[in-house]
């Protein structure tokens, strides 16, 4: 998964589940398969549609309101104990453990982290606040991200006179990770929007969020200085910029390749509507070269909430009008929207990003975890609702689960 999905640098690059034919007479095959399996998925069968593939690990090529078949499984969940009365918030994949970040809520220092394995806990990882810092003590978890040897964090408490969000960040690595005391106007003062998450990639991590422009709130991205300083970067003139007739909003974001993907929507204002469409913006290396890529059948109201990478492009979760929504987007080019089995869109609690490694996809919807592998689909009931978090790894899922004064952390084998 990307850094804040994906953790852990490997030694080959993982199965590409979506990944497209090399080579010009494959993309040639690629595109007559394509074609072909349209056409009988709209007009040569009456029988219930199944996924269909252009390869082993092609993307399916039905259209999005085809219905796709799942089997149910009832698999065997078991509560992992993180003792001391901490509550899971927020985890990311780290080699063959889960990082998981908690939160102790009588606790002198509540922002915890601890690494899980098969289904225990095997240490705790120290989070260390700055000297002085009057909220990091005080930290909820909205974001983590490793590379599997690196850890960037990020933190919220509510402060001030107004209970706006203190903002704190953490580096470090799976032995402890520091807070770095930041200035008040790095993510405060009159502009402020706010932070989704950290990614990290090979030019240094990013952070991504919101922040006032010249017609509204811009996507905005901050990046460290050689004094380990946020710095954000200027997003005027650029396609995170808000204008009179796009409104840019940003949800989550995740590592792409050498860069970062940032999900959201752009709400476009026309004389007589407003449309809210869902998009993704894509950098080239770092927070440099970043472009937006429209999501394809957007509805009436849209959006992109999360997403997960692998070297060959980006699962995308969003919703439109009332439904969950699939998307691919590729290294470069347009995006695909993707036949999934039917599911509402989230309502009450964040949408939790999808989780991609190998040939494996997990996407959770209420209270249910949907499985792709090998181009079949498997519908695993949870035992707490709503799913906040799905995580893939090797031989195993996770979630974090629950409402949001008493969630819990669960695992079980792969079916």
């Amino acid at each position: 998964m990307s850094p804040g999905r994906w953790a852990g640098p490997s030694h080959r690059p993982p199965e590409r589940p979506f990944a497209h034919p090399r080579g010009r007479s494959r993309r040639r095959a690629w595109a007559s398969v394509l074609v072909l399996a349209w056409c009988v998925a709209a007009a040569c069968t009456s029988a219930p549609a199944g996924p269909a593939e252009t390869t082993s690990r092609g993307p399916s090529v039905l259209p999005p309101s085809a219905q796709i078949p799942a089997t149910e499984v009832t698999p065997d969940w078991r509560e992992v104990a993180l003792r001391d009365g901490v509550l899971p918030v927020t985890a990311v994949v780290a080699g063959t453990s889960l990082l998981v970040g908690g939160y102790a809520p009588d606790a002198a220092v509540r922002p915890r982290l601890l690494l899980v394995e098969e289904g225990s806990v095997t240490r705790d990882v120290p989070a260390r606040p700055g000297a002085g810092s009057p909220y990091a003590p005080l930290a909820r978890w909205t974001s983590l991200a490793t590379d599997g040897r690196r850890v960037v964090a990020v933190g919220g408490a509510p402060g001030g006179a107004h209970a706006n969000t203190r903002w704190t960040t953490w580096e470090g690595d799976l032995a402890e990770i520091r807070e770095r005391p930041q200035s008040f106007y790095a993510f405060g003062g009159w502009g402020a929007g706010g932070l989704v998450g950290a990614a990290i990639t090979p030019a240094g991590p990013v952070l991504a969020g919101s922040w006032e422009g010249a017609a509204g709130l811009d996507a905005a991205l901050w990046t460290l200085d050689s004094r380990r300083r946020w710095v954000r970067r200027d997003s005027a003139a650029t396609p995170l910029a808000s204008t009179a007739t796009e409104l840019a909003g940003v949800s989550g974001v995740t590592a792409a390749g050498d860069g970062v993907l940032v999900a959201g929507s752009v709400t476009h204002l026309r004389p007589g509507s407003v449309q809210r469409a869902p998009a993704v913006w894509r950098t080239r290396s770092g927070a440099d070269g970043a472009a937006r890529v429209d999501l394809p059948e957007g509805g009436s109201v849209g959006e992109a909430t999360g997403a997960d990478c692998d070297p060959s492009g980006c699962v995308v979760l969003g919703r439109v009008d009332d439904r969950g929504a699939w998307w691919w987007a590729p290294g470069s080019g347009p995006a695909l929207r993707l036949a999934a089995p039917d599911a509402p869109a989230p309502t009450g609690a964040p949408a939790p990003a999808p989780a991609l490694r190998g040939d494996r996809l997990a996407v959770a919807a209420g209270d249910r975890v949907f499985l792709r592998t090998g181009g079949r689909w498997a519908s695993l009931a949870t035992p707490a609702a709503p799913v906040r978090e799905v995580h893939l790894r090797a031989g195993g899922i996770d979630v974090i689960a629950g409402d949001a004064a008493s969630p819990g952390l669960w695992t079980t084998t792969l079916p």
